[in-house]
């Protein structure tokens, strides 16, 4: 993620840094092109081609409704024509699965450039459903195109999504966190409500910063004690909100940490942990779960306070 990703934005990349400023801004997550087949897309970062029957925008995404896919029953290539080329080394990263387990399934991503063309990525482990795999790939300087192959059974093959090319600087973090709120039930017996998103914005993907705190103000509540637990755990923009006996958190990697709430607590809480940040937005969502005595009439309440990265403190936008 995980990133809703057509919104996100990184706020002043440089020209100097490997990619021009138009080049730089946003991801590419295909929410706003028109879905169905194509031979020519354009994208965040240039256009897209490929033969008919190789490719077309549907499905669901990683975030959002839309993706990527690519068809088997052949080897298809499909190709993106950078539309700015990078002057130093940026990292590319995707998200991807495979909606088949049968064989033959071989992908692939293949830089071309004044040194002609080298393999950045090699996808055969790429899991099966649900978007657990992470493409993360070094592109040199000098790459005009991108070019992704793919090997596998007739009517199917590949869905990527959420595709961000960022160049590769140390990260820095925004520092102007922004917060929202939907106002949604909390419910009892159901693990992780997500009452608050506060989204942290980077630059750069080299030495990531590590996310150390989110410190939450519950002061507005009347009965702190109905709340059970406090977590903050890394998601999308919109809030996904748990139905029936799920686990939560679904993925533990992506969670910040947890408090307990214990009786004569302060409504100042402090969620800790070490989170690292990824390049683009973080959205953090914090999530309760009631206690089964907890009141119907009452409310969650909570305002952020301030959150801590790279073990500074920064302030969140009221």
């Amino acid at each position: 993620m995980r990133l809703p990703l057509n919104n996100l934005t990184v706020l002043s990349l440089l020209c100097a840094l490997g990619m021009s400023m138009t080049g730089a801004l946003g991801t590419e997550s295909f929410e706003q092109a028109k879905r169905g087949k194509f031979t020519s897309l354009q994208t965040e970062y240039g256009p897209l081609s490929c033969a008919d029957g190789v490719a077309e925008i549907g499905g669901t995404g990683k975030t959002g409704n839309s993706s990527l896919r690519m068809f088997g029953g052949k080897d298809a290539e499909l190709k993106l024509d950078l539309k700015d080329v990078p002057t130093t080394e940026v990292r590319l990263s995707a998200w991807a699965e495979r909606w088949t387990g049968q064989a033959p399934f071989e992908f692939s991503i293949t830089a071309v450039g004044p040194q002609g063309e080298k393999e950045i990525y090699d996808g055969k482990n790429i899991k099966t459903g649900g978007f657990k795999t992470k493409i993360e790939a070094r592109v040199p300087a000098g790459t005009r195109s991108l070019v992704f192959k793919l090997t596998a059974p007739e009517n199917k093959g590949l869905k990527l999504d959420d595709l961000f090319i960022v160049p590769s600087i140390p990260m820095k973090v925004d520092p102007r966190v922004e917060m929202s709120a939907p106002v949604a039930p909390v419910i009892k017996r159901i693990p992780g409500n997500p009452i608050l998103s506060v989204n942290v914005k980077t630059e750069g993907c080299l030495k990531p910063v590590s996310l150390n705190a989110v410190n939450l103000d519950f002061s507005g509540m009347d009965r702190l004690a109905d709340i059970e637990s406090v977590t903050v755990v890394r998601g999308g923009e919109k809030p996904e909100f748990p139905e029936g006996a799920v686990t939560f958190p679904e993925d533990p990697a992506q969670v910040l940490g947890t408090v307990r709430i214990s009786g004569g607590m302060k409504p100042r809480i402090s969620v800790r942990g070490n989170l690292e940040l990824e390049p683009g937005d973080n959205h953090l969502w914090v999530c309760v779960t009631m206690k089964d005595g907890a009141s119907l009439d009452g409310k969650v309440v909570v305002r952020p306070a301030s959150v801590v990265a790279g073990n500074k403190l920064m302030k969140v936008a009221d």
